[in-house]
């Protein structure tokens, strides 16, 4: 995925200039310079904003705002305990929704606390997964499409 952000707002946006323009209270021309390239997008500034805090919390927010969550590429292969490391993460997210639930109330740090170790669960779930499917290939001669 090597596209710019003016590629990716003019897909996103598409026919609806002017129902986003309005929607997020600024001028049509300026959300068509976004789509064209030709002026600093919003996607640009929190890249800008990542690159200079250095705080992944940002990207993770908008991952969660988009029903999904943030999984960091994992390109140093199978690691020696990631399956346990997978195990102790579900056994905990488990352990804080038992304590969660022994008072039938879920307060927002347990919310968030749950849903953070989930998170990295299934993120190593992820790469791990990868990597296998990458390893079967190799050793299979197949090819794996994206």
């Amino acid at each position: 995925m090597n596209r710019n952000s003016s590629e990716v707002l003019k897909q996103a946006i598409g026919l609806k200039t002017k129902e986003i323009a309005h929607s997020l209270g600024v001028g049509k021309d300026l959300v068509m310079q976004w789509k064209n390239g030709n002026a600093k997008n919003d996607i640009d500034r929190v890249i800008q904003l990542y690159n200079e805090t250095e705080d992944i919390d940002i990207i993770k927010y908008i991952c969660v705002h988009a029903d999904g969550y943030f999984v960091r590429n994992d390109n140093k292969g199978i690691k020696k305990g990631r399956v346990n490391k997978i195990i102790s993460k579900f056994t905990e997210t488990i352990k804080v929704i038992n304590e969660a639930n022994e008072d039938n109330h879920i307060d927002i740090d347990e919310l968030f606390k749950i849903i953070g170790i989930g998170n990295e669960a299934k993120a190593e779930l992820d790469a791990m997964t990868t990597e296998l499917m990458k390893h079967f290939a190799l050793e299979h001669n197949v090819v794996l499409r994206d």
